[in-house]
């Protein structure tokens, strides 16, 4: 999304290796830069809530075939794919928590991306 929003803009040297913090970078130079990365900031902290509210409903569960498989098995996917979907969740929420920091302060260095969330879990 990240990639997509700076080509959009006009940046012509990205591509998928480029670094998330040269990319930030670049929109806050140009005019309204911050302003959008503030808003795909809010963006990804909205959908890694949405996949936390989705772990939570399991809404996942009207596509298992209940009639072939047993109630251990339906159990384990249905935990496991509640964990699946708030670990992902998560990760995205802090993803855009980073972008929204960056946007705020004006620091591209603060931009990071899903290595970055995971570092941060980890410390």
């Amino acid at each position: 999304m990240f990639v997509t929003a700076a080509g959009l803009l006009g940046m012509t040297t990205i591509d998928v290796n480029t670094p998330y913090w040269e990319i930030a970078l670049w929109m806050i130079v140009v005019g309204a830069g911050s302003v959008l990365i503030m808003g795909v900031g809010i963006g990804v902290v909205g959908y890694g809530l949405h996949e936390l509210y989705n772990s939570y409903q399991a809404n996942f569960e009207a596509y298992l075939k209940r009639g072939q498989i047993s109630d251990g098995v339906e159990s384990v996917i249905t935990n496991g794919g509640r964990f699946g979907l708030a670990a992902r969740g998560v990760v995205f929420t802090i993803v855009g928590i980073f972008l929204t920091v960056a946007a705020l302060r004006c620091d591209p260095s603060e931009a990071a991306g899903l290595g970055g969330a995971l570092q941060e879990l980890l410390r």
